[in-house]
């Protein structure tokens, strides 16, 4: 029924935000220094080379620590809650709730 977890490639951890905002930061910054500052040519490039190498690194770091793993607790606990939603869906109506609205009181809760 729901998509299942898998492991994300190298693609996913490279586009990841912890990989791009580095890459953007740094590009911006060169961009903005190339159009203040004509002369400074030095400075916007090694601004775009050190964005690149930030996202590679990122990307490396991400991809080294295992950021992109099934975490076995967490799919369980998933499969609890999709299993959980699934049966209260499924459930059917209390009885007796109907007639409590109609005398007003309150239904009596299940327990379980």
């Amino acid at each position: 029924m729901g998509s299942r977890s898998k492991p994300k490639g190298l693609i996913d951890l490279a586009l990841s935000p912890w990989a791009l905002l580095p890459v953007v930061g740094c590009w911006s910054g060169a961009v903005l220094f190339w159009a203040t500052q004509p002369k400074g040519t030095r400075m916007t490039i090694f601004l775009a080379v050190a964005g690149i190498l930030l996202g590679v690194g990122m990307t490396a770091t991400l991809w080294i620590l295992g950021a992109g793993g099934v975490d076995p607790m967490l799919a369980r606990m998933r499969q609890q809650l999709r299993d959980g939603l699934e049966s209260a869906r499924r459930a059917e109506p209390r009885a007796g709730s109907r007639e409590a609205e109609l005398s007003g009181t309150a239904a009596q809760t299940e327990r379980v």
